[in-house]
């Protein structure tokens, strides 16, 4: 019987984390208008000018409107970053027009990107950008005061080796090498770029995910052997 229900568990947690891994299915149509959405989207970015989302926009998008430039997409992925307060006036018709809507893939959080500059420049402090660059992030936040995703694309272009620049390079290889965060724009020139000048990105992600279910399952397997011993 032992053997059974650690079977038994053991296949019930590997599905229900590859189900976690998917994300729920959500049917709902997204009803909210393009240019409701770059209103929104220019209302937010007003007052957080920061959020990567916002960055994006002023950094990569120009007068694209498509892929991750969607203002719908873009405001959607604002909305649903956590450093944006949750009862924020210009996330109401996002959130109650489009609760099924798409976010620009592989894009980090405020937070998120804050940490992987800090940690950047923590470790080389003597990279071009990381003087001035950004602030240690507030304590209580844990947001840096300054265009994180603008910042950490820099850094990325200038070592694109590093271990903190996985999420970039997964960032890049999504949405097609957007010019300003994965290649340099026209007035510059693109630093660790591959032949074609634009960078070469490898995806990390599932394999990062993959081992992450594999240490959850490996944990219950062992919490279940003890409980196993403790009742025999």
């Amino acid at each position: 019987m032992p053997s059974l229900t650690l079977s038994l568990l053991v296949s019930l947690l590997a599905a229900s984390t590859a189900v976690a891994q998917q994300g729920p299915t959500c049917m709902a149509v997204c009803s909210i208008q393009p240019a409701a959405a770059t209103s929104s989207l220019s209302t937010l970015c007003k007052s957080s000018p920061n959020l990567p989302a916002c960055d994006l926009s002023a950094t990569s998008c120009g007068s694209s409107t498509s892929g991750p430039c969607d203002p719908t997409t873009l405001l959607y992925t604002a909305c649903s970053d956590d450093a944006v307060p949750a009862n924020s006036p210009a996330c109401a018709d996002i959130k109650s027009q489009c609760p099924c809507g798409k976010a620009v893939p592989e894009l980090p959080t405020a937070k998120n990107a804050s940490a992987l500059v800090y940690s950047i420049c923590t470790e080389m402090p003597q990279m071009a950008n990381c003087q001035p660059g950004c602030p240690t992030p507030d304590k209580t936040t844990l947001l840096s005061d300054c265009k994180v995703l603008e910042v950490y694309g820099k850094l990325c272009m200038e070592m694109p080796s590093m271990n903190q620049c996985s999420k970039w390079s997964a960032f890049c290889a999504a949405n097609n090498n957007v010019t300003g965060i994965c290649t340099a724009s026209a007035a510059g020139t693109p630093t660790g770029t591959g032949t074609s000048g634009s960078p070469q990105p490898t995806n990390k992600s599932n394999s990062a995910m993959a081992g992450f279910a594999a240490s959850v399952i490996q944990l219950a397997v062992v919490l279940v052997v003890g409980m196993t011993v403790l009742v025999a």
